[in-house]
């Protein structure tokens, strides 16, 4: 997440000593007086970055906030549970790894911006969250939706493998070790028919 320190500062929330910049959506949460739907897109839509989190109230009903990171649910409706993780790769290997994949499930399929209630009697519904936010601020500038197609997704690429790396404790210099190297370039934009985005001093 790239603006957790302006989300603590705007609505004055307590430092803490957990060192993980995702546990503003934590603190965000604690503030609203209902948890539904409605307060998870709300708060899901103050975030900048690349995210997925999961939460589940006192009610045992479960949700599924999918920004821009990946995420694998399956549904064994035989059993009557839900499994996740953050990719189908790491949930297979640990379901075969448990003798579980060999029962059938069904793919929950996700795509950014998705809302997944599961409710505490298994039953499953979805809604949405203005993703318009998610796109990360660099250096300095906000690159809005419409310029998608003139940003440098390589540099997104290697950007967003540097930060999932380091929430495994893999530093950037570790994969620039392996051989990715992050370009010291801005993104590239065309001008043509078109204003250059406002970029705050």
């Amino acid at each position: 997440m790239h603006n957790d320190l302006d989300l603590r500062k705007e609505y004055n929330l307590s430092e803490t000593d957990i060192q993980t910049d995702s546990y503003i959506a934590v603190q965000l949460l604690e503030n609203v007086s209902e948890l539904n739907e409605k307060s998870v897109a709300e708060t899901a839509e103050k975030i900048e970055g690349s995210f997925v989190f999961t939460i589940l109230d006192g009610k045992n009903n479960s949700y599924f906030v999918r920004g821009e990171n990946p995420l694998a649910l399956y549904h064994y409706a035989d059993y009557g549970f839900y499994i996740y993780a953050s990719t189908d790769q790491i949930l297979q290997s640990a379901l075969k790894k448990f003798g579980l994949f060999k029962y059938r499930f069904l793919k929950v399929d996700s795509d950014i911006g998705d809302i997944i209630h599961i409710n505490n009697c298994g039953n499953l519904s979805r809604s949405r969250f203005d993703v318009s936010r998610l796109f990360e601020p660099i250096y300095g500038c906000r690159y809005p939706q419409l310029w998608y197609d003139d940003i440098d997704y390589e540099l997104l690429k290697i950007r967003q493998i540097k930060e999932f790396a380091n929430t495994v404790g893999i530093s950037p210099d570790d994969i620039d070790l392996l051989g990715i190297r992050l370009r010291k370039s801005r993104i590239y934009y065309t001008t043509r028919n078109r204003s250059k985005p406002h970029c705050n001093a």
